[in-house]
């Protein structure tokens, strides 16, 4: 309903009077799902729409910039990306320099990260199909949406380094660990909302995905990755409860 308010304003309004809330606060409520796509989108319209909304806009923008950038870095195509990273800096900013998006980018690393390693956890095997790993130079079979985050994370860290011919995802996960390993507990702790049964074990299996990008190195951490093994299975005794 969002996306469509240039075209059919009505729809929003109308929607609110059956839920009895307020259109800005629905749409304040609704912002960790609409902004990603709208950035991701470049639509500016509707993001002058929102705003109109919203007080103090900009600095509600910073604070859903991990998942409006984790969306844009999942674009299908790295033209795709760099359109929506130069659209989404320009917002915020009139500079729209490489240096600026690679500062955005720097200072959000470890939840940028975190997101995309999140989507690692994805289990739909009927998506399956084989991708180069250039982490670890072979082939390894994941899903549609790990060989997206994959793929996202090799932009990542085009990013932050243009001059990188051959990007690695292991490496750049293996130089952020300790600080992706915090962001992936405080989603389990329900520090940053509360998250549904199957949300924690998906968060969980990402870590298995992670151990199998960072390869050997992986074993610094070996402590944190048993006790999320260990919290897996506490997650399932729940459910079986339930």
């Amino acid at each position: 309903m969002v996306d469509r308010l240039p075209i059919q304003p009505h729809l929003l309004y109308e929607a609110c009077k059956i839920m009895s809330i307020a259109p800005s606060d629905f749409i304040n409520i609704t912002l960790p799902h609409t902004l990603p796509g709208v950035c991701g989108n470049c639509d500016r319209t509707v993001l002058d729409l929102i705003a109109k909304e919203i007080p103090q806009f900009n600095k509600v923008l910073v604070n859903h910039l991990p998942a409006i950038l984790a969306h844009i870095f999942l674009l299908p195509s790295q033209l795709a990306t760099t359109k929506a990273l130069t659209f989404f800096v320009q917002v915020i900013g009139d500079d729209t320099t490489a240096s600026l998006i690679k500062s955005i980018v720097k200072v959000n690393i470890y939840s940028l990260l975190a997101a995309l390693v999140v989507k690692m956890g994805d289990d739909d095997q009927r998506m399956a199909e084989r991708v180069h790993s250039t982490s670890r130079n072979l082939l390894s079979c994941v899903t549609n949406q790990q060989c997206k985050a994959i793929n996202a994370v090799r932009k990542v860290q085009i990013v932050l380094n243009p001059d990188c011919k051959v990007p690695n995802t292991g490496e750049l996960l293996k130089t952020s660990m300790l600080g992706l390993i915090s962001e992936i507990n405080d989603m389990l702790q329900d520090v940053q909302g509360k998250k549904s049964v199957e949300m924690k074990r998906r968060i969980i299996r990402s870590v298995g995905a992670l151990v199998e990008q960072v390869g050997q190195p992986i074993s610094n951490i070996s402590p944190q990755v048993r006790f999320f093994q260990f919290l897996e299975y506490s997650i399932i005794d729940i459910e079986a409860v339930r």
